[in-house]
């Protein structure tokens, strides 16, 4: 039997995503802190709200993404760390949200080494705008064969 070749579902820049936008989001935040508390300044402070309101759930959704890979069986789930492999037939929903990086989201129907729900940044397609991402529409396709 041949052996199935991984195709690589999501962006080459998860890792970036993932580790350098957190890190200067954290230091955004650190330095706007230092300022309001140096300068004391009323007009600063709705600024630091600011930044916390979208800093924080930014950097949780960019601290979760995984990549994700495919073969004829299955997916395949890493964080850089550990990796889960996943049956399409454990595959529940895929979501996408328009945006950029193009994020996509799995629902599963059984609790992974990563939860139920996985996180992930498509490969980047310009000029997509609202247009669904092709990523959406091969995974939901997994999903009906099944």
């Amino acid at each position: 039997m041949a052996k199935m070749h991984k195709v690589r579902l999501s962006s080459s820049l998860t890792v970036v995503w993932k580790f350098v936008f957190p890190a200067l989001s954290l230091g955004l935040l650190t330095y706007a802190t230092i300022f309001e508390i140096d300068y004391s300044n009323a007009a600063v402070f709705p600024t630091l709200v600011i930044i916390i309101l979208f800093a924080v759930p930014a950097t949780l959704i960019l601290l979760s993404a995984k990549n994700i890979s495919i073969d004829d069986e299955c997916l395949y789930i890493d964080n850089f760390f550990k990796e889960d492999k996943i049956y399409f037939i454990d595959l529940k929903n895929v979501y996408y949200i328009p945006s950029y990086p193009h994020l996509i989201i799995l629902r599963l129907s059984k609790k992974s080494k990563f939860g139920k729900w996985i996180i992930f940044f498509g490969k980047t397609h310009l000029f997509l705008y609202y247009a669904t991402h092709p990523t959406v529409h091969k995974l939901k396709a997994r999903i009906k064969i099944r």
